[in-house]
């Protein structure tokens, strides 16, 4: 369906159009008829600290009422990739607020607001480890989206289509090597076919299991600025470089777009 109703809380009703789907960030847009709605400032996500509170607002099924509850922000968690997976996509967000309450599916879309009014991120849950996380996308994220959709809303980055683990000291020690930034390339399974997706642009670019990657574009990988993200911001179209270190000796490879 491309056109849906949507309903206010005035009891006016508007229909609304489908924009783009962007799915790193697995968000939707629509555009309404309705001139009148008010605006909303977006926080910037790199201001919030553990224990910052947050209003939670989410629709129900009567379009005159709507779900409310109050948390706190538990962790700011880098290395959470919405993939739902135990290992990070390089095809989907990394980096998340997690709240300190349960909240369940019946809230995913919903906003986080700060006590200000200001919004925090989108309310979402995936599934882990056959137990259900709650997680906020954060505000920055939601910005980056949407200037991509309004600069160009039907331009579609092909999928990367690799599987990888953010390096951190903690990773480093798990995994027995001798970086802490970066990201792996990586599957439990430690095959090429299953941490590399068969025809895409990162088996076509020769990537491998055990590739780490260092930097994109001459920009270094870490837990700020994870690999999801920094190939999220190259725009659609152009080539990438990344910079890897395959069995200790570096080496440059670049991803066509």
């Amino acid at each position: 369906a491309r056109r849906f109703t949507v309903f206010f809380s005035d009891g006016n009703a508007s229909i609304a159009e489908f924009v783009a789907y962007d799915p790193v960030v697995n968000v939707a847009y629509f555009r309404t008829e309705r001139a009148d709605t008010p605006a909303m400032s977006f926080v910037n996500s790199n201001d919030i600290r553990q224990g910052r509170r947050f209003i939670a607002l989410a629709g129900t099924e009567d379009p005159e009422e709507s779900r409310l509850a109050s948390g706190y922000i538990g962790e700011r968690n880098r290395t959470f990739n919405l993939s739902g997976k135990t290992v990070a996509s390089t095809d989907e967000w990394e980096g998340v607020f997690l709240p300190d309450r349960l909240i369940g599916t019946g809230w995913n879309g919903g906003a986080a607001v700060a006590m200000n009014g200001d919004l925090i991120g989108l309310i979402g849950t995936t599934t882990l480890d056959a137990e259900e996380r709650a997680f906020i996308l954060p505000a920055n994220a939601l910005r980056q989206s949407l200037q991509r959709v309004i600069n160009d809303r039907n331009s579609i980055r092909p999928n990367i289509g690799a599987y990888y683990v953010s390096l951190s000291r903690e990773t480093a020690l798990a995994l027995g090597v001798g970086r802490d930034r970066g990201a792996m390339i990586f599957t439990p399974s430690e095959r090429t076919g299953l941490a590399v997706i068969s025809g895409s642009l990162a088996e076509k670019a020769g990537l491998r299991y055990g590739d780490m990657v260092t930097a994109v574009n001459g920009r270094e990988i870490n837990l700020e600025w994870p690999l999801s993200v920094a190939l999220y911001e190259i725009p659609a179209g152009e080539r990438v470089t990344l910079s890897i270190e395959r069995a200790g000796n570096p080496l440059e490879i670049s991803l066509g777009q």
